[in-house]
């Protein structure tokens, strides 16, 4: 028998593979952050001895969940400026708490929100940090995904214009300055996170950037290879605002700079119409889609239904300012009921498609579908273990039904990141979770009474 780290093994493995295998009475193995092998139990303890073992028995096994959208400093805001539409809340919320953050209000924000990732089985981060004035909340974010121990991917927010349309002055600054730290994050945290970590450039939205800006920044982009993710088309003024400075379309601004390409993730797009489609197709843009906090701020539903089979869709929280949770089963199920009721048909979406969006079609949004989201040889250990075993998700009579339809939280029991165990028996083993929630609440009543 070969040696290796890890085998979990006993339980229902649900692929999520290429031909949506799902094996009873199965086992994975495990060794240096990587999965060897996948099959029966029997074959596999048969074959590999893990130096640590973890028994599925009457579980489930899933790849791990795939947040492609998030703001985690704004686990410190949950609640404020609830009921608003998009453009108050950012005025009477975010534009006055950029100013009053500290990096370690940062540090703690984002363990508070990784803590609650890991909870709903996520294993995959990108944290879209806009409140970048301060390189030191930059290096805050990173070092707490590191502590906690989350493959992650930090979008670096930029902001060179948009004083005049509710921009914060103290979130404006000069694109060469933005790009020299960008550089600096890619080396120390591209080179050196052995793949847990990558940077991507993160514009927030069209009327925060001048074309000058988007011109430095995509040629950045194609010279580098680096990934960009930015906000667009999520409310109306977006479309009004970008009409008013360039006669077009976000996507038609961002075609004619070169921005475009598969490495480009589009967030929210709830006002796309068919040309923007027929642009996502030509260009192979991926999409994040933010139900919760589409509804939250009353943004409206975007047309994912409506988008070409051949485009990948993921799934994304979004700050826990505008959707209060960072819980990713919680969304699985919002998502798909949404569709149905808008439709009237619930038919549009199955169960099925909802757990690709946040697996492996969350993979291919990041370019990460080589790595992550399916269990098979070959693909980095990340997946997490559930639970069925209680009144919220008995009997599993179909599971992937289950998984989307009834399970919560408190159905996931363990979770493995790069082949680590980081939570078990839903306690976690990486950070210290009473010290953390501590820790934060002192830090929103600081804010509350500087607001």
């Amino acid at each position: 028998m070969r040696e290796i780290d890890l085998t979990v093994s006993g339980g229902t493995v649900v692929t999520m593979d290429a031909n949506r295998n799902v094996i009873p009475d199965g086992a994975v193995a495990i060794n240096e952050g990587k999965i060897i092998a996948v099959g029966n139990r029997r074959d596999i303890l048969s074959s590999f001895n893990g130096k640590e073992k973890l028994v599925a028995e009457d579980r489930y096994i899933f790849p791990g969940l795939i947040n492609t959208h998030t703001h985690l400093f704004q686990t410190l805001l949950k609640g404020l400026a609830a009921d608003r539409s998009l453009r108050v809340w950012l005025d009477n919320l975010i534009v006055p708490v950029a100013s009053l953050l500290t990096p370690e209000d940062c540090y703690y924000a984002a363990l508070l929100g990784i803590i609650e990732a890991f909870r709903s089985g996520t294993t995959t981060l990108l944290d879209f940090m806009y409140i970048t004035y301060n390189p030191e909340f930059s290096e805050a974010v990173l070092e707490a995904a590191s502590t906690a121990g989350v493959r992650f991917i930090f979008g670096r927010g930029i902001h060179d214009a948009g004083a005049d349309r509710g921009i914060a002055e103290i979130l404006i600054e000069n694109i060469d300055t933005v790009l020299y730290e960008v550089d600096d994050l890619r080396k120390k945290y591209d080179d050196r996170s052995a793949g847990l970590s990558r940077i991507w450039l993160a514009p927030s939205v069209m009327w925060g950037m001048s074309h000058p800006g988007l011109v430095t920044m995509a040629r950045y982009a194609n010279d580098y290879n680096v990934p960009i993710t930015m906000h667009l088309m999520e409310a109306t003024y977006d479309l009004e605002i970008c009409a008013a400075d360039y006669g077009k379309r976000p996507l038609e601004v961002l075609e004619e700079i070169g921005a475009l390409d598969a490495r480009f993730l589009l967030v929210h797009g709830v006002q796309l119409n068919d040309l923007d489609l027929r642009l996502m197709v030509q260009h192979e843009i991926a999409m994040s889609h933010c139900m919760a906090a589409n509804l939250y701020l009353g943004s409206g539903i975007a047309p994912i239904t409506k988008m070409h089979p051949s485009l990948p869709v993921s799934l994304g929280t979004d700050g826990a300012a505008s959707n209060n949770s960072q819980n990713m089963i919680e969304l699985l199920k919002l998502t798909a009921l949404v569709h149905k009721g808008v439709h009237h048909d619930p038919s549009i979406i199955s169960a099925r498609r909802i757990l690709e969006m946040a697996t492996c079609e969350g993979a291919q949004a990041l370019g990460l579908q080589d790595g992550i989201g399916c269990l098979a040889p070959g693909y980095l250990a990340d997946l997490f273990v559930v639970n069925t075993n209680l009144p919220t998700a008995t009997p599993v009579n179909d599971i992937m039904a289950t998984m989307v339809y009834s399970c919560d939280q408190e159905n996931v029991q363990t979770v493995i990141i790069d082949g680590k165990v980081i939570m078990d028996e839903r306690k976690i083993l990486s950070v210290n979770e009473d010290e953390i929630i501590s820790k934060v609440c002192k830090i929103a009543k600081r804010i509350i009474k500087e607001l």
